[in-house]
């Protein structure tokens, strides 16, 4: 199954955005070790960081998105302004949702 993770990105303190940013990696991790293709918004982190990138908010968005309408699920970390929007996106794609790792299972080929 292809799974978007969703959750909050942005906080107060730099260090707090990085737990964020682990957080959505680790459950990426779990994902993969039970079978699953994942795609992490918070990756742009990285690429946020170096000098020769200049996007937007919108345009990270709108990156996100496009890759929201291929996925089957959603792993919901965490209520942001951000994570909510896509949860409702993926509420109206009908995707499945999912906030709890055990509750995943294994997807075997």
């Amino acid at each position: 199954m292809r799974f978007f993770i969703s959750g909050k990105y942005s906080d107060n303190h730099p260090r707090d955005v990085l737990k964020n940013v682990n957080r959505a990696i680790d459950i990426g991790i779990e994902l993969m070790k039970r079978g699953h293709s994942v795609y992490i918004p918070h990756f742009p982190h990285y690429m946020h960081l170096r000098p020769n990138c200049s996007f937007e908010y919108k345009e990270y968005l709108k990156n996100d998105l496009e890759w929201l309408k291929v996925s089957d699920a959603m792993f919901f970390m965490s209520h942001s302004n951000g994570a909510d929007g896509e949860l409702e996106v993926a509420k109206k794609l009908g995707l499945k949702i999912y906030t709890n790792i055990n509750d995943v299972g294994y997807d075997i080929k």
